[in-house]
């Protein structure tokens, strides 16, 4: 049994106004040909708004899935759950799995503010669905710490 996505525009978060636009930074991770792009860096240091930028210059047909993990370490359960909720399928690595893998329309997939702290499941599942997904969908994860995939 499978979800159907709902038709609500999934959107970015809010961007503050006194944040400073990085043209350099976001044409250099919208040219990249790479389906992963991981940013890692200090808390405070403009990494959500920096892919917020990019979600709004994303090319017009490609729809954007944002989960926003707030930086909990819930496991590889809470990272599923979340996704899952985001994609409107079960949330079970196989489900998301197989909705990753099936994408047929390009899709940008943000996982924002993996947890700082090293969950080895967690961690796991994450590798198993950077590997498995179409290369329809972009992966774009900031984070503080870099994941052990």
């Amino acid at each position: 049994m499978s979800l159907a996505i709902t038709h609500k525009k999934p959107h970015a978060p809010h961007c503050v106004q006194a944040i400073v636009p990085r043209p350099r930074l976001r044409r250099a991770l919208l040219d990249a040909p790479w389906p992963v792009r991981l940013l890692c860096a200090p808390a405070g240091s403009g990494k959500t708004f920096l892919l917020r930028e990019c979600a709004q210059h994303r090319p017009a047909n490609t729809r954007l899935a944002w989960c926003d993990l707030k930086g909990q370490s819930s496991g590889a359960e809470g990272l599923l759950d979340a996704l899952a909720r985001q994609l409107g399928v079960l949330p079970d690595l196989a489900s998301v799995q197989t909705y990753l893998e099936q994408q047929t329309t390009a899709l940008w997939l943000v996982i924002d503010a993996y947890s700082r702290a090293t969950e080895n499941a967690r961690d796991g599942a994450l590798n198993t669905l950077l590997l498995c997904t179409s290369h329809l969908v972009q992966r774009w994860l900031p984070t503080r710490r870099r994941p052990r995939c």
